[in-house]
């Protein structure tokens, strides 16, 4: 959670810079691009070393990859020779080292919580990654008005320490790796296990296009600065309310427990979601925006928390980096890809119209997707394949 405080005061500052450099709102799409394209070729193979290599060893070369990213960031700010290029290019290189990172951190999570457990294990990561998304932009936001651009890329460089702490210090070990293959056979044995698998298909499907089309995030400097006249403190605000929405609605999730109609859920929680979006994109006051976009992000949190579920729970453990890289082309990839079509919309139709017609089309994406797939429809818990590893079983979390 500390380190993803870092990571979003990254992000908010990167946008920042980009629109104080370019003053384009085609430029802040460009950020997407650049994030979605990288994590989307990286995601192919990331799979395949999260379930061949050591998954610990992994997250330390990750963790200091990407702290030297944002080291690079700051230095080639303080010293005037940053760009947009460099921004991107340095951008694009941080995202496929996340693609690498991300299969890794989520495949270890079965070896640590017992499966009885799991799902509210899963809101509770839910509501943590939120709670940051919440804190950082806030704090990043504060820390722009009041000190400039390289001190939010200082505190992601050291945010990244306390990941590697916590990986040094875990006990937990993975007894057995299934395979040491890296080879285009095994991406493709985990690519078919999740085609065959309709569930996580119809999950990962819907994941994808409502992301693609409600993406909006990367217009939030355009609604701080001309819109609603807040500066970069009222970015910070934008970026946090809808996480502060999630980490309520993970938490509630947590909370109350297991959800016998999850697939139903999830699509319910889409369509609120979609919904939220689009009063948002014509929100009259800043405060009522800020309402909506809370809405929108506890809708969010309670679908991740099932989809995360759902995915984790239905795939063996061999398997479990690869789905779980899938998984990650599908749910960051979108909003990152969907940032560049809202940038192109936005400057074709207006930031305002842009928005409401993504969540617009958000909601009947799941309409779609509803009609066409009675497999997710209908989706209970007691469909879930016990395939947590043996090492989640036990009220420990160790194996033996």
């Amino acid at each position: 959670m500390l380190s993803a405080i870092g990571t979003q005061m990254q992000v908010v500052a990167v946008a920042w810079q980009i629109y104080l450099l370019t003053n384009s709102k085609l430029a802040l799409g460009l950020i997407g691009l650049a994030r979605g394209g990288p994590l989307v070729l990286a995601s192919l193979g990331s799979g395949v070393i999260a379930d061949a290599f050591d998954r610990r060893l992994t997250l330390l070369v990750t963790q200091v990859s990407l702290a030297s990213l944002s080291a690079m960031l700051a230095v080639l700010t303080a010293t005037g020779r940053v760009s947009p290029p460099l921004i991107y290019g340095i951008v694009a290189v941080t995202s496929a080292i996340q693609a690498l990172d991300q299969p890794a951190r989520s495949s270890l999570v079965p070896h640590l919580v017992p499966r009885a457990v799991f799902p509210r294990a899963m809101s509770l990561i839910v509501a943590a990654r939120e709670f940051a998304t919440i804190a950082g932009p806030a704090i990043g936001g504060l820390v722009i008005g009041v000190a400039g651009i390289v001190p939010n890329y200082v505190a992601d460089a050291v945010s990244y320490s306390f990941v590697l702490m916590a990986v040094i210090l875990m006990h937990t070990r993975v007894g057995h790796v299934a395979t040491r293959q890296v080879s285009m056979a095994a991406i493709r044995e985990g690519w078919s296990f999740m085609i065959h698998n309709r569930v996580i298909l119809s999950v990962q499907s819907l994941d994808f296009l409502a992301n693609f089309f409600a993406a909006s995030t990367v217009l939030f400097p355009v609604f701080a600065r001309t819109i609603f006249h807040t500066g970069p403190q009222g970015l910070g605000l934008l970026y946090g309310a809808g996480s502060f929405g999630a980490v309520i609605g993970a938490l509630l999730l947590g909370l109350f427990g297991r959800l016998r109609r999850q697939g139903l859920v999830i699509l319910l929680a889409v369509s609120v979601y979609g919904v939220a979006l689009a009063a948002f994109g014509f929100a009259p006051w800043f405060l009522l925006g800020l309402l909506f976009l809370a809405l929108s992000g506890a809708a969010d949190a309670v679908s991740a928390s099932l989809r995360g579920t759902i995915s984790q729970m239905a795939t063996p453990d061999r398997l479990r980096g690869r789905v779980t890289a899938v998984n990650t082309m599908f749910v960051a990839g979108g909003p990152q890809l969907g940032n560049l079509e809202a940038g192109a919309a936005a400057a074709a139709l207006g930031t305002r119209e842009a928005v409401a017609l993504g969540g617009f089309v958000t909601v009947g994406v799941v309409g779609l997707i509803s009609l066409l797939s009675r497999t997710i429809r209908d989706y209970t818990s007691e469909e879930a394949a016990p395939a947590l590893a043996p090492a989640a079983q036990g009220n420990s979390g160790r194996p033996p």
